[in-house]
């Protein structure tokens, strides 16, 4: 199976590219970058797996969860492209910087009944955080280390 991995770099035009040349070849795509949440949830009829590592907004909320105008009304999953088939939050239970946020996502999703795996690893904001997260996304999708 191949699998296309969209990051950091795959922003604006690049990523609406990308995003053209997967559909058209129906690949699978896991969607890593820094507004995944935004991007997943608007364009549900391509992306199946979310990993949002210390998910941020930056300057805005994904959703309304403080004072910022958020990007998108509400988290909703949208029936006629069958949800998603996982949802990774991920943060290190030292994160200062966006712990809140991502708590926050989570009791969103819940309350809106979306299926999805709330993460707490040990660390912070750093690599060490994330590369647990990854870790767990990864046998969450493609299965247990013992199932191979």
């Amino acid at each position: 199976m191949f699998l296309k991995c969209l990051t950091r770099a795959h922003t604006g035009d690049r990523l609406k590219a990308e995003v053209k040349i997967m559909k058209r070849l129906a690949l699978p795509i896991i969607l890593i970058l820094a507004l995944v949440l935004v991007t997943a949830f608007t364009y549900q009829d391509t992306f199946g797996y979310i990993g949002a590592f210390s998910s941020a907004s930056f300057n805005r909320n994904i959703v309304s969860v403080g004072v910022q105008d958020p990007v998108l009304d509400e988290f909703v999953v949208e029936p006629e492209y069958g949800g998603f088939r996982y949802i990774l939050l991920n943060i290190g239970r030292l994160d200062f910087m966006t712990a809140g946020v991502t708590q926050r996502y989570d009791e969103r999703m819940t309350e809106s009944g979306i299926e999805h795996e709330f993460y707490l690893a040990d660390g912070g904001h750093d690599f060490s955080t994330w590369s647990d997260g990854l870790h767990t996304f990864v046998l969450n999708i493609f299965g247990a280390e013992s199932d191979a």
